[in-house]
């Protein structure tokens, strides 16, 4: 992977596929799966809503420092710490962590309560695209090949669903108490998902704005007593639809169905 994070909010705004070029005929140019520019949106994004938490901040996101800014895997394992205070003295630690040869991306959230008061807030995350056509099915050489764009997700119901841009337009999805599970945007050979702590509590949702369709899983709000310290934890995957792959990351949850034969 090749990754661009920013600084507002911390969010993975880039994502280039190193070993997946574009096409045969241009094999130098990878494909980039998340993209941000002024005509592509296809950003992952996570961070900390409720009564305290600094994305919920009428003023704006937060923007975080880093102590590099460029970070290169050199070994097994590579660790980036995002760094941001509240007014309030509130320290937020947002960290990536990649491995070797993998396309999970772990994210934790690192809140210590340096304030003299207790902090309430909620773990979230979301993936946000525009309704822009699968690029993988330009390069399906005209066969017209069965193809879904859109959203997936686990239920506790049913493993694996599916949801499409147009059920989207016409109603939100809205699924409470969620324990685990997964949400997926899914195209042609490729997909971005992202992994909660499956011992949480989530909410479900997804929602159409600016005509960008998003799904989020939001937590529950959690209370953090003053001089106290608390982890939220979940992992972004990026990549292939590789089933052994997806299987191993999340056993018998239904991720690797994102592999849909119809």
């Amino acid at each position: 992977l090749s990754v661009l994070i920013s600084a507002s909010g911390g969010d993975v705004v880039s994502a280039k596929l190193k070993q997946y070029p574009v096409s045969t005929e241009d094999k130098n140019t990878p494909i980039s799966l998340l993209t941000e520019t002024a005509s592509n949106t296809y950003v992952a994004q996570s961070g900390l809503a409720g009564a305290d938490g600094p994305d919920a901040n009428p003023a704006g996101r937060p923007v975080y420092a880093s102590e590099k800014a460029e970070y290169r895997l050199e070994g097994d394992s590579l660790v980036v710490p995002l760094y941001f205070t509240t007014d309030k003295g509130v320290k937020v630690t947002k960290v990536f962590e990649f491995k070797k040869g993998e396309y999970l991306i772990k994210n934790r959230f690192v809140v210590d309560n340096a304030s003299g008061q207790p902090w309430s807030g909620a773990f979230f995350a979301q993936i946000k695209r525009d309704g822009s056509p699968d690029p993988g099915v330009a390069h399906t050489s005209g066969f017209g090949l069965p193809t879904f764009l859109g959203v997936a997700y686990w239920s506790k119901d049913k493993p694996y669903n599916k949801y499409t841009f147009k059920d989207m337009d016409g109603k939100a999805l809205d699924l409470k108490g969620i324990t685990g599970g997964w949400m997926a945007m899914v195209q042609h050979y490729f997909l971005s998902a992202w992994i909660p702590d499956q011992a949480t509590t989530l909410d479900y949702s997804t929602a159409v704005v600016k005509g960008n369709y998003i799904i989020r899983a939001v937590g529950q709000p959690v209370v953090i007593a003053a001089g106290a310290q608390q982890e939220f934890n979940a992992s972004l995957y990026v990549g292939p639809k590789n089933q052994k792959t997806l299987e191993a990351i999340l056993p018998d949850k239904g991720l690797d169905l994102v592999v849909d034969y119809g």
